[in-house]
């Protein structure tokens, strides 16, 4: 499923979230980001991981203490890069 299709069935529920993709990804979703303004991040592992300026966010403690559910779309991943099964 589609992370902006995701994104809208959250927002509908009244959960503050936006999808998090290179596509999008700009200095205002950043900012937006930083302030709290959403609760729900779907994202993949690949901008969680590789985009410096995400990546720096989404490991602060502050961010951690907002932020109640980071998505990562294709999970699937981290058990093959980690070689570990979960």
């Amino acid at each position: 499923m589609h992370t902006h299709t995701q994104a809208q069935w959250f927002n509908a529920a009244g959960i503050s979230s936006t999808p998090v993709n290179a596509s999008i990804w700009s200095k205002d979703l950043e900012e937006r980001i930083k302030n709290f303004e959403f609760r729900v991040l779907l994202t993949s592992p690949e901008m969680l991981f590789n985009k410096t300026s995400f990546s720096k966010i989404a490991h602060t403690p502050s961010f951690m203490s907002h932020v109640d559910l980071i998505v990562a779309d294709e999970a699937h991943c981290i058990t093959q890069w980690s070689g570990k099964a979960f």
